[in-house]
């Protein structure tokens, strides 16, 4: 009878054991598969995130240039506008543009043609060569494949005079002083430096 007994113990044991091991197979399972679909949803929220800062630049990129378009018509449209043209220094280059200025509105709209399209990295500035003062820049732009060109460009610091704006090639974004090479440049005559004064 003890002997049964035993037996019957040492079956229970067992029994117990191997349903042990299962329920806890089964919760390494569950876990194991928690973790693939926590890990799945977390790449999901991150790559959701990715995205959403990629439409917010390019909501606040396409505001930028639906703002400075709206200024260029603004000022294309205005009574009193004046304009004086700008040309390559190097007679080989078929560079040209203008600048058209409104003293109603402040500010002024840059048009070029020729301007090759620069390579990654590189851009187009526009500058005020100020009298009694260092080159401020005016805008920053790249031309379009067929190497035109158009730009609102900020006017100059107010009580200084300019007398000139170049275009410069630069090879980086940012730069606070002209380094690249000249590839437009107009003379601004008293008259329409004049216009700026006011603001």
């Amino acid at each position: 009878m003890w002997r049964a007994i035993a037996g019957m113990a040492a079956t229970l044991v067992l029994a117990s054991a191997l349903i042990a091991t299962d329920i806890f197979q089964n919760l390494v399972g569950r876990v194991t598969s928690y973790r693939h679909r926590i890990r799945s949803l977390s790449q999901k929220v991150d790559s959701l995130k990715r995205e959403n800062t990629v439409d917010k630049q390019k909501l606040e990129q396409a505001r930028t240039e639906i703002a400075s378009k709206d200024q260029m018509k603004t000022v294309l449209l205005a009574h009193d506008l004046k304009t004086f043209k700008l040309s390559a220094p190097n007679w080989l280059s078929l560079g040209s543009g203008s600048v058209s200025l409104s003293e109603k509105v402040g500010g002024a709209v840059l048009t070029a043609h020729g301007l090759p399209t620069p390579i990654e990295g590189q851009f187009y500035d526009a500058w005020w060569m100020l009298k009694k003062a260092p080159p401020m820049k005016a805008a920053q732009f790249i031309s379009e494949p067929d190497g035109t060109a158009s730009a609102f460009i900020d006017p100059p610091p107010r009580g200084l005079t300019p007398v000139a704006l170049e275009i410069t090639l630069e090879r980086m974004e940012g730069v606070l002083a002209p380094t690249g090479p000249v590839k437009l440049r107009g003379h601004v005559a008293e008259e329409h430096a004049g216009i700026f004064k006011k603001h």
